[in-house]
């Protein structure tokens, strides 16, 4: 398990000077013997909220955060008990791309697929993803604000505070300017992952967390 955290938590990095690239979702998973017919699983069983078949798809020590919460009976009592409400965190996984890699004990497949990515042109803490095509950055947290920039999945900085109930955050884009996005068009680069490995030749969620 230890192994498997170690190589794929690879996003969280110094502040670098690269430049701003786009990170829309992409699926290299298909190749991987196996990983096709779990993630018809896993969509099917989270888009019927079908309980009994998710839990079936995790490792009976599945971690869930990195303060003790594993197994199986935490990850049934999370699904729709708030703060956590891992259905909605699985819908919006499954919206994010798929990565395949490998642990070092074996192959492993990685939702979103921009966590397996080295996204160095933001901190990796206070970095964001903009979820989309054509995502405003405005001069103020107004939708009749002016548009300082059109995000395309761009990696962003935090500004300023984080608060969740935020409608707007302020985010800087590298080698960019400064304004707001609205909150629900972006991503905490370390919010919601799904690691996945085959044990006994049965792929099996490992992890499923968010943060560091």
């Amino acid at each position: 398990m230890k192994k498997l955290l170690l190589a794929t938590a690879v996003l969280v990095a110094l502040p670098g000077v690269a430049e701003a690239k786009s990170w829309p979702p992409r699926d290299t998973c298909g190749s991987v013997p196996g990983a096709s017919d779990f993630r018809r699983a896993l969509t099917t069983a989270v888009v019927n909220r079908d309980e009994a078949m998710l839990l079936a798809l995790a490792s009976p020590d599945i971690l869930l955060d990195f303060g003790g919460g594993s197994g199986r009976e935490t990850l049934r009592e999370r699904l729709d008990e708030p703060p956590y409400n891992l259905w909605q965190e699985l819908d919006a996984l499954l919206r994010l791309g798929c990565a395949a890699g490998d642990s070092g004990e074996g192959p492993e497949i990685t939702l979103p697929w921009y966590w397996s990515q080295r996204i160095d042109e933001v901190d990796g803490m206070e970095g964001m993803l903009a979820t989309g095509s054509s995502v405003a950055m405005r001069a103020a947290p107004d939708a009749d604000a002016k548009v300082l920039a059109t995000l395309n999945w761009d990696a962003v900085q935090l500004a300023g505070e984080w608060d969740p109930q935020a409608e707007y955050l302020r985010v800087s884009k590298p080698h960019g300017p400064t304004g707001y996005v609205r909150a629900d068009q972006l991503r905490s680069l370390i919010d919601y992952r799904l690691l996945v490995s085959p044990v006994d030749g049965k792929w099996q969620i490992a992890v499923l967390v968010a943060g560091d």
